[in-house]
């Protein structure tokens, strides 16, 4: 089960629930976010504007602890990142090539 689609305005999605491996998840998610928004040079409200969110939603991808990204925002991220969604959510996954 993927972690990433859960709902963060269901407290009954199954996924939402932390275990020890989507909390994991979660945080090389969070990461690998902030990673990338600073190699690229990005500031929060930069990220927060080209995904047309609040600053307050991009803090929270990029903690830990914060919510879920919706698949909007996983496939703006791509765009924006020039990453693949699947090493957004995997960054240690290897693409065949």
């Amino acid at each position: 089960m993927n972690s990433f689609n859960a709902s963060e305005d269901d407290p009954d999605d199954v996924a939402a629930e932390a275990t020890p491996r989507a909390d994991q998840a979660k945080a090389t998610f969070a990461h690998e976010l902030r990673k990338l928004r600073t190699k690229k040079g990005l500031t929060k409200q930069e990220v927060a504007i080209l995904l047309g969110v609040s600053f307050e939603r991009v803090t929270r991808l990029e903690s830990p602890s914060g919510g879920h990204p919706k698949l909007q925002e996983l496939l703006a991220l791509e765009q924006i990142y020039g990453v693949p969604v699947h090493m957004l959510i995997n960054p240690g996954a290897q693409t065949s090539a």
